[in-house]
């Protein structure tokens, strides 16, 4: 069946990363292949005592590169004068501003927060993306003592808002390809559901089964957003149905 074959694919892979691209906060988690049940989360960010950290973006406004992420941008960006912050343009939280809801695959320029120029949505979400792959291949060489870590010998997972629409969704992908995540075949990596990564996670850490045919709600509930959204089992394979996503 295709879920053998995809599981197959995933064992040949050295390690699963999940990364949570989040409104506010986030972060990345890692498991190695042969035991995905141990996982590790960044031990280390900057300027924050949180596993996670906020997601601002401050980028160099010559050549629209990565100059800080994270707590940390926001840091640097506050301790600078004016003349200074407009060397730079500073982004937060711009993860929401892809959800319209008309469909289509959107590619559009997103204005920095300081008003010091525009970059495109899809451009900015795989500087993102990119930098917290770097990230965790760095924690993945430092635990393994590997000398470096492909992107395309991992799994990479990840999240998306259960109200996002297709035109979303393939904005998240495409710059996930940006960034150089997918190899040639795509099958390293998935799109995820956030309620639904968080329902096999709390099953899995409860130890809860639930029966074929029952019905549940998952209430996502963040720090700027909440997603509601209800499902049904509808196979004894944790198959699971969307009955009304509100």
């Amino acid at each position: 069946t295709n879920n053998h074959y995809q599981m197959a694919v995933y064992r040949k892979k050295k390690a699963i990363v999940g990364i949570d691209f989040g409104t506010t906060y986030s972060g990345f988690a890692y498991a190695f292949t042969t035991n995905p049940k141990e996982i590790y989360l960044n031990p280390d960010w900057p300027r924050e005592f949180n596993q996670k950290t906020k997601t601002i973006v401050l980028l160099k406004k010559e050549d629209k590169s990565l100059y800080k992420f994270g707590t940390e941008a926001e840091f640097e960006f506050l301790r600078m004068n004016r003349t200074q912050q407009s060397e730079y343009m500073y982004f937060k939280q711009f993860k929401m501003k892809l959800y319209k809801g008309d469909g289509n695959n959107r590619s559009f320029m997103i204005r920095a927060d300081n008003g010091t120029g525009d970059i495109e949505n899809i451009e900015l979400f795989a500087i993102v993306l990119r930098h917290l792959a770097n990230l965790c291949c760095e924690c993945i060489k430092t635990s393994t003592a590997l000398p470096v870590v492909p992107f395309n010998d991992i799994l990479w997972v990840v999240t998306v808002p259960a109200i996002w629409d297709k035109g979303g969704k393939e904005v998240m992908i495409q710059a996930a390809e940006r960034a150089g995540l997918l190899d040639e075949t795509r099958e390293n990596f998935l799109l995820v559901l956030e309620p639904e990564a968080a329902l096999i996670m709390c099953c899995e850490e409860a130890n809860i089964q639930i029966d074929y045919g029952k019905k549940f709600m998952v209430v996502n509930a963040g720090d700027e957003t909440i997603d509601i959204t209800a499902y049904e089992k509808v196979s004894q394979a944790d198959e699971l149905r969307p009955i009304l996503p509100l």
